[in-house]
């Protein structure tokens, strides 16, 4: 990621010093530049770097209509990825452009690069915002390319891992009948929700909530079924806003 933003500070010095030249059209190429590896930068920074002391619990209906209490997905997240995978895209797209004289297989094979990066984009905005919803039933997990629900019973601990230099909140759980994918991509694409299900997989980079929050949250309802009741009222807002957590020893 330093080496990312060094690019990127590099080549904004080359679109001021060409620009002060007086050849702006030259320095259109460096101020790309720019763009890409600082969108990038941030990417990566915002994949690996959690929100902290902030918590945004709100109360939404999940696929079946149950309503619970709801962690949602920043969406700075959202605008940063797409962005990095479009300029990303272009970049590639622009490299196929400039390979026309050594043929039109070099540029073909290229532009449909740039189509596979651009991909995901279909995914992420199937239905945003991404969310971890906690129902009296079961934990809901709605991320950008996979969606499931896990019900209370078969749910055995909560715990935190590293995945790809990323945090990821794990909620270890069971196969059950009541379980259900809602939500998945071929096996080939799948990511780490989907590969390591069904424990529930969110990686808290991705929250717009302090994980330790979150995590304290899933780890109150888990240890205390009895006041599970209350995750689709209001009651369950107050108790996070207070950390009014009863944690097992």
């Amino acid at each position: 990621m330093a080496l990312i933003g060094l690019l990127a500070a590099a080549c904004l010095a080359a679109t001021v010093v060409i620009a002060a030249d007086g050849d702006v059209a030259g320095a259109l190429i460096p101020l790309f530049l720019t763009l890409w590896f600082g969108h990038v930068a941030v990417a990566v920074r915002m994949l690996r770097r959690p929100v902290r002391g902030t918590v945004r619990p709100r109360l939404e209906a999940i696929d079946d209509g149950s309503v619970g209490l709801t962690f949602r997905y920043r969406t700075a997240a959202y605008y940063w990825l797409a962005a990095a995978l479009v300029l990303t895209a272009a970049a590639i797209a622009l490299f196929a452009v400039a390979m026309r004289s050594a043929g039109w297989g070099y540029t073909v094979v290229f532009l449909l690069l740039a189509a596979i990066t651009l991909s995901p984009l279909t995914v992420m905005f199937r239905r945003p915002p991404g969310r971890l919803t906690l129902t009296p039933g079961g934990v809901h997990h709605h991320g950008f390319a996979f969606t499931c629900f896990t019900p209370w019973p078969v749910v055995t601990g909560v715990g935190a891992a590293v995945l790809a230099e990323a945090p990821a909140l794990i909620v270890e759980a069971g196969p059950s009948p009541e379980t259900r994918v809602i939500h998945a991509l071929p096996r080939l694409l799948a990511g780490w929700e989907q590969r390591l299900f069904p424990l529930v997989v969110v990686q808290t980079p991705l929250l717009g909530s302090d994980p330790v929050i979150v995590y304290r949250t899933v780890c109150h309802y888990l240890a205390n079924p009895y006041h599970r009741v209350e995750l689709s009222t209001p009651a369950a807002i107050d108790r996070v806003r207070q950390q009014r957590f009863l944690l097992p020893r």
